[in-house]
């Protein structure tokens, strides 16, 4: 496959807070592989892209998440390139738009609000019922820790979105907080490759908790936000077994499984540098 030239573009550093090397490991090994199997890779980073672009490379996986690479994403895509994630998916993952499209497909999720920073939500909130609840920028993932937020109560949901105002986010989400088993999950494809872990070192995971269900409702999260590799966090009820997602993210670092996840990557852009070699 020496006839196909695939561009890597990296993450940039202030959308990676506290993981700048881990989503460097991810595509770097991902580029090795790719290597491996004779293809060309080209690695850029997320400035280099929004200042110049990149060359003409037929496929492009990308972890940016800029609003001015997305853009261009969205521009190479409209020219044929096979870029993944696709721009269209880097922008699902915005958490308003990721609330509003998890909502529309019936993908469990916390009652969640999506409400202007400037706004006064405490009736909302005292409405539905909500006191204790998590306060997160809406208009695309963490960039800084103070980002996600939790909320004792109502009072503190409101001066949490005062804050972020201040800081000129404009956009929040306000979920109510879910008490349960933590599980983080990490998945390429439909069913290339799927990993979870609960976080807690022995927990009491319920009879009830139905994995296959699980794996496959985040696979179908990730395809309601058309990303095929992904990330995220759920909380599972210790007593039914149910769940529900509380972050998902467009291509994550993939710390606990980096190995076995670059394999399932490597293989999934493989496929479509085959399907290319074909037409």
């Amino acid at each position: 496959m020496s006839a196909i030239a695939v561009a890597g573009i990296l993450r940039g550093g202030h959308f990676s807070p506290n993981n700048v090397s881990c989503d460097a490991a991810i595509l770097n090994d991902v580029a090795a592989g790719l290597r491996r199997r004779g293809l060309t890779v080209n690695v850029y980073s997320e400035e280099q892209f929004i200042a110049h672009g990149i060359g003409s490379e037929p496929i492009v996986m990308a972890m940016t998440r800029d609003e001015r690479s997305t853009s261009r994403l969205l521009a190479l895509e409209g020219r044929g390139r096979i870029v993944i994630n696709s721009g269209h998916g880097i922008a699902h993952c915005a958490r308003a738009n990721m609330v509003r499209i998890f909502e529309r497909e019936g993908i469990p999720q916390p009652p969640t609000f999506v409400v202007a920073t400037d706004e006064d939500v405490r009736r909302r909130l005292k409405d539905a019922g909500i006191e204790r609840c998590w306060v997160k920028r809406a208009d695309c993932q963490t960039i800084h820790k103070e980002d996600v937020a939790h909320a004792r109560h109502i009072e503190e949901a409101q001066e949490l979105l005062s804050e972020f105002f201040i800081r000129g986010i404009r956009q929040a989400t306000v979920a109510r907080h879910v008490a349960g088993l933590h599980v983080k999950f990490y998945g390429v494809g439909a069913t290339d490759f799927f990993h979870y872990y609960f976080t807690a070192d022995s927990p009491q995971i319920p009879d009830q908790f139905d994995a296959d269900a699980f794996g496959a409702t985040c696979g179908r999260a990730a395809e309601s936000l058309g990303v095929s590799v992904y990330g995220g966090d759920a909380i599972v009820d210790p007593l039914t077994g149910s769940f529900v997602i509380i972050s998902f993210n467009d291509w994550p670092g993939f710390a606990p499984c980096r190995q076995q996840a670059a394999k399932a990557i490597i293989r999934h852009i493989a496929s479509h540098a085959r399907k290319l070699l074909k037409r």
